[in-house]
């Protein structure tokens, strides 16, 4: 009878054993898969990072570009008015001056 518990008692920490063992290894798989899957999403956040700055940045430069157009073209519209308003002022001194020489003699 000692001998018939003695190999039961062996029987259950060598089931216990193999439980423990098969329980270790999963935790292992679950924590590699886990790690794998952290790695991935770090991999996944940084390019979606990158792609959005670069994203941005060309935001950015298109407004810069549409800015600067904006502002040439509102310069060369008040250098024309100044030209067409010096051009039309001139004129009339002209006129008004040849006027007086004329109405003088």
């Amino acid at each position: 009878m000692c001998a018939k518990i003695v190999e039961q008692i062996l029987n259950i920490e060598v089931e216990a054993d193999r439980i423990i063992a098969e329980a270790e290894a999963e935790a292992k798989r679950i924590h590699a898969e886990a790690e794998d899957k952290i790695a991935s999403l770090r991999k996944t956040a940084a390019a979606e990072s990158e792609s959005a700055s670069a994203r941005q940045q060309a935001e950015f430069e298109q407004s810069w570009k549409n800015e600067e157009d904006a502002l040439r073209s509102e310069f060369s519209a008040a250098r024309d008015h100044i030209q067409k308003t010096g051009a039309a002022r001139l004129s009339s001194a002209i006129a008004w001056v040849v006027k007086k020489v004329t109405d003088s003699r």
